[in-house]
């Protein structure tokens, strides 16, 4: 089922766990200059449960999670709030499952047959990392687990995400210096945002492609000035000695350019 109008919108006031790969610029699917757009209404939201990839992915999510319990013994159960981070409200999470008896979590993922080598052995795609990790800081739960069905029936795999406070940390400090910049973008009137180049990430692209082309531009004037500014005509050019070839006579051309017979 699509998204009505009204859940588009209220996406725009928060920061959410699919969103947080894009912000810090880790995602292969979304810029941070996408996200800004999206979240100051400079693009509409687009509602993607429209794609078919995506409309499977929400229909074989009881399937995954029932064979996730099957595998591992651990029983699961619906999440369906809007979960909020309790010093920064402008993060929040929605939650697949909730595994019983613990502080754990699980997110349902499914994937074709071509991106099977993505979960080989420990790996796990580093989006899907960073969504979980996004989720433990929103809820503080203490363990994620990420169950995968690949390729519709070809294979199944679950990993752990232990929780990691460094890199939750600076999840959670970038993803609030973004939020702030999109305030201060969608707040300001667009005399204060020529005022200052780095009010909004747009701008500060632009000055930092400025600046590049700047030291890039100061790097080669300076090159430049430690070459001789002209160069002598061959016949004016000086020997070791220092005399001039301009004032010497034939034989003493020839017999300074060494043993070359003269004609």
């Amino acid at each position: 089922m699509g998204l009505t109008q009204e859940q588009l919108l209220e996406r725009q006031n928060y920061i959410g766990a699919s969103d947080a790969a894009g912000v810090l610029g880790l995602s292969r699917w979304r810029t941070p200059i996408e996200v800004w757009a999206e979240k100051t209404g400079q693009v509409p939201q687009e509602d993607k449960s429209g794609i078919l990839a995506i409309e499977v992915g929400v229909e074989l999510e009881d399937l995954v999670a029932k064979l996730f319990t099957k595998r591992t013994g651990l029983k699961v159960r619906r999440a369906n709030e809007t979960r909020f981070h309790k010093t920064h409200p402008f993060l929040a999470c929605n939650l697949d499952r909730l595994i019983e008896g613990t502080d754990e979590i699980l997110e349902c993922k499914t994937a074709s047959g071509w991106k099977a080598k993505e979960w080989e052995g420990e790996e796990i795609p580093q989006e899907y990392v960073i969504q979980v990790l996004f989720q433990l800081a929103v809820t503080g739960k203490k363990r994620g687990h990420i169950a995968c069905l690949i390729g519709g029936n070809a294979d199944f795999r679950y990993k752990v995400v232990e929780r990691d406070e460094v890199a939750i940390k600076q999840i959670v400090e970038k993803c609030a210096a973004f939020w702030t910049t999109r305030t201060s973008c969608s707040s300001s009137s667009r005399w204060e945002r020529r005022r200052s180049p780095y009010s909004c990430p747009t701008r500060l692209l632009r000055c930092s492609t400025w600046s590049r082309a700047t030291r890039l531009t100061s790097r080669r004037s300076r090159a430049r000035s430690t070459r001789p500014r002209t160069r002598s005509a061959p016949c004016c050019r000086t020997s070791r000695s220092g005399s001039s070839a301009a004032g010497r006579s034939p034989g003493a051309m020839s017999s300074a350019a060494g043993s070359r017979p003269t004609r």
